[in-house]
């Protein structure tokens, strides 16, 4: 085997990045790209993807591996050494390769004496794994999460926390979901299946197709001219959620990258218009997603390139009959995609986040009419981010109706809540996600508006 000396360094840099400069991974991954050769980029994705998702874990058998820490100047020896780690654990590279690979790193970036630690660390790991892997105890180092972030999900889901973990550091599968208006599911399980590609149905939307391998969006049949997309099953349900009606108005009021624009369009219901709203740097990803559905020079639909918190000549009173409002969030339902959402939370994150959602519902509702619905949606399991915040929009609503969410088999969407819905990662199919559906009831005596 070759050399891997220079990925795995790149690979600690990375993780250097996430766990201790709060750096996005797809960021800090695109910043080191040019460091190592093109035909090793997939191999880098899954290694700091991985070591990222395990750093908790693999960390904590490090510091009984170590006799003392590593100092805080040379922690991206740690970083190494946890990579290291990981391929030998998770990824079965050969001992000695990688051993070998991760010496040869330390010397050319530090000095000899940085090998001869990683070399003994390694080899410490290797002879002595079963006993190291029975010595962790903690949950939260067992289920690789930062303390914090542990107890946080642990007060929330008390009997869920330790499943919704393990489900979090499994790698995710890939959903599709099938444009109903072009082809059903069991017509396009068939054109997967010509190509070699197995898959099925998914249980809770009536939409999905999960892939029992994922691959690259550029095998999979008809991608390109809209037939498929890639949607977690979760947040295919959010149309049938939203309660669509012939000729009605809709606001998505937080549409990038457009993956439930696309939704809402491919419903089959036949709509008055359609106005996605973000962003002006976000909303190209919007444009760019309903182009790729066909959809690109259909009349009915408008794209307001302004976050709600600004002026736009569409976003007007009491205009919309449905808004679809899939804030930003603290991610914490879908970190089995983005597991550097483990390293980036911070306590205090979750209530700016919350505060943040609250001034969103209050600017959007003034722009439904009477009559008219908002799905709230986040992609967290905190409920300081979900029910927290519907019970603080509506204390100061004096109309405000919470609706009862059902899907069309009548199956509920989640666990139920306070207010809304959550779904978990290893409870139900998907992220995790939840759901509250809101009305704003008419004004007139005989219920109209």
């Amino acid at each position: 085997m070759t050399d891997s000396a220079p990925l795995f360094l790149v690979a600690a840099r990375c993780l250097h990045d996430i766990v201790d400069r709060n750096k996005s991974l797809d960021v800090t991954l695109a910043d080191n790209a040019s460091r190592i050769q093109s035909e090793e980029s997939a191999r880098l994705r899954e290694t700091v993807y991985g070591s990222c998702r395990f750093f908790c874990y693999l960390s904590s058998i490090l510091d009984e591996v170590l006799h003392k820490p590593i100092k805080r100047r040379n922690r991206l020896i740690h970083h190494l050494i946890v990579v290291g780690m990981y391929h030998i654990e998770f990824m079965h590279t050969p001992d000695h390769a990688v051993v070998n690979s991760c010496v040869n790193a330390a010397k050319s970036k530090w000095a000899p004496w940085a090998g001869r630690l990683v070399n003994a660390a390694l080899r410490g790991f290797i002879r002595n794994k079963t006993q190291l892997l029975e010595r962790v105890r903690e949950d939260s180092d067992r289920l690789s999460v930062p303390v914090d972030l542990f107890e946080s999900i642990k007060s929330d889901w008390p009997d869920e926390a330790k499943a919704v973990l393990h489900a979090s550091n499994q790698r995710p599968p890939m959903t599709l979901r099938v444009n109903q208006l072009r082809s059903s599911r069991s017509d396009y399980q068939i054109k997967l299946r010509s190509c070699g590609i197995d898959s099925q149905l998914t249980e809770c939307s009536r939409l999905g197709i999960t892939l029992e391998t994922p691959c690259d969006v550029t095998n999979l049949p008809d991608f390109d001219n809209g037939m498929v997309s890639v949607q977690d099953e979760s947040a295919q349900l959010s149309a049938d959620l939203l309660d669509l009606e012939p000729d009605a108005i809709v606001l998505d009021g937080c549409a990038a990258p457009g993956g439930k624009t696309g939704l809402i369009l491919e419903s089959g219901v036949k709509l008055n218009q359609l106005v996605a709203a973000d962003l002006e740097l976000r909303i190209d990803l919007v444009d760019n997603t309903i182009r790729r559905l066909g959809f690109g020079d259909d009349p009915g639909i408008t794209m307001v390139p302004t976050g709600l918190f600004e002026q736009h000549p569409v976003l007007q009173t009491e205009y919309f009959d449905r808004i679809i409002l899939d804030v930003p969030c603290s991610g914490t339902g879908v970190m089995r995609r983005h597991p550097d959402i483990r390293h980036r939370r911070q306590p205090g994150d979750f209530a700016k986040f919350a505060d943040q959602q609250v001034l969103l519902l209050q600017r959007a509702w003034p722009l439904l009419k009477p009559g008219g619905k908002l799905l709230y949606i986040t992609c967290s399991i905190q409920r300081i981010e979900n029910d927290g915040v519907i019970s603080r929009f509506i204390k100061n609503m004096s109309e405000v109706e919470i609706e009862p969410l059902s899907l069309p088999d009548g199956a509920e969407p989640g666990v139920k809540t306070r207010h809304g819905h959550q779904r978990l990662p290893g409870i139900h199919h998907g992220d995790g996600f939840y759901f509250c559906r809101l009305r704003k009831p008419c004004t007139g005596k005989d219920g109209s508006a």
